[in-house]
Order: structure tokens, then C-alpha cells, then sequence
């Protein structure tokens, strides 16, 4: 009985590590690559440095004659950073990744990925049905607070992450006056656009009145003039 409950332990170990494995025995090496982190992990992957949160699990693997990279989150926390010349095409959950730096979210059916140039957060539903393609479902721009909340869970230390805030925070606020200046722009232009739409619908209104008038006038001008 004991050799049986061995032999089935030993079993279940073997499978696990088949299944999960460690960064040290797969990462640049094997492909599929899976990677859970028990706790805060960095690591480097071709030119990019891969930061995963507690309890996150991500699958690596290669595509395209090795000229794709793809990161597939299943679950939790990933942030990308170039930290070299680009090597390969990127891609997050069959997301094309165009950024030097990005921030990723998988809560079950959505994904969130953060695009820390634009400060834009796009969402995403992962719908099985759909094979797993995500579906892009809207984007905008963090305000600060949405910003610091979304970020901050990428950082073990207060203080690693007071520097990365201060050293974005001008970035930051140079692409929020652009956001504001391009939204104040886009309004200017539909107020433009409403004012013109009101006043073609003020000439139209008179010209069927115009047009009223002079069927009644000829209709009385006939009338009374038989």
C-alpha cells in the first residue's frame, strides 16, 4: 500500500513539474514555456524584462520561424519593458503588443492591458467560444488615481514604485494636456457641427414654410379667381 501511494506521489510531482514549470529550467531554453510565480518574479525574456505578481501563471511560446514571441496570461499580473534593441514580434494573449511598456490584467473573461506611453487602458473579453480572441471592448485614459491603483500591484517595494511614479509623472501629464487639448478640439468640432446642423435645420424649416405659403396662395389665387 505504501509502495503504491509512493508510485502515485511520485506520479502527481512529475506531472506537476511537466505542467509548471520553473523559470531557470525553461525560460530562452524550451518552448512551450509555463511559468507560475508563488511570489514577485522578474525575469528576462529575449529584450524584454517580465515582471509577474503573486499567484500569476503565463505560457510562452514561439511562432513564425521564431520571429513572434507570444505571452499568453492565464491568470493575474504581467508587465512587459524593453530593455533591449527589439528582437522579435510581441504579443500578449494573441494581442500584438506595440510598446516599449505595457501592463496586463487577466481577471477570468477579461483582459486589461495598460499602454504606459499613452496612458490608455484597453479591455478585452476572452470569450472560449470565440477561441479565446480577445474581443477589444472600449479604451480610455487613466486619471491619476485610476492610474496609481492599476499600477501600483506591479511593484514588490513602496518605494521602487514612488520612483517609477516619478519618473513617468511628467510623461503623464504631457499626454493628459494633449488629451484634454484633443477632446477640447473634438468638442469644438461637434459644437461647430450643431450649430451648422441647427441652423440647415432653421432654413429647411422656413423653406417648407415658403413652400406652404405658395401652394396656399395659388390655391386661393385659383379659388377666387374662377
Amino acid at each position: 500500500m505504501k509502495t503504491l501511494l509512493s508510485v502515485i506521489l511520485l506520479f502527481i510531482t512529475v506531472a506537476l513539474k511537466a505542467e509548471i514549470q520553473v523559470p531557470e529550467d525553461c525560460i530562452n531554453k524550451t518552448y512551450p514555456c509555463l511559468v507560475r510565480a508563488d511570489q514577485m518574479l522578474e525575469f528576462q525574456q529575449a529584450h524584454l524584462r517580465v515582471t509577474l505578481t503573486p499567484k500569476s501563471i503565463i505560457k510562452i511560446t514561439k511562432e513564425n520561424s521564431d520571429s513572434q514571441l507570444n505571452f499568453e496570461l492565464l491568470t493575474g499580473r504581467m508587465s512587459v519593458k524593453e530593455v533591449e534593441t527589439p528582437k522579435w514580434a510581441i504579443s500578449v494573449n494573441s494581442v500584438m503588443l506595440e510598446v516599449p511598456y505595457a501592463m496586463v490584467k487577466r481577471d477570468q473573461d477579461e483582459l486589461d492591458i495598460l499602454n504606459l506611453s499613452k496612458f490608455t487602458k484597453v479591455r478585452y473579453s476572452i470569450n472560449i467560444q470565440n477561441n479565446n480572441v480577445p474581443v477589444r471592448v472600449r479604451s480610455y485614459f487613466l486619471s491619476k488615481s485610476e492610474f496609481v491603483d492599476f499600477t501600483r500591484h506591479y511593484f514588490a517595494e513602496t518605494k521602487s514604485f514612488k520612483n517609477f511614479l516619478t519618473e513617468i509623472q511628467p510623461q503623464w501629464i504631457a499626454e493628459f494636456k494633449s488629451q484634454n487639448e484633443s477632446q477640447t478640439k473634438a468638442l469644438m468640432r461637434s459644437v461647430a457641427s450643431e450649430e451648422k446642423a441647427a441652423e440647415d435645420r432653421v432654413r429647411q424649416e422656413q423653406e417648407r414654410e415658403r413652400q406652404i405659403k405658395k401652394v396656399k396662395d395659388e390655391f386661393f389665387f385659383r379659388t377666387f379667381n374662377r
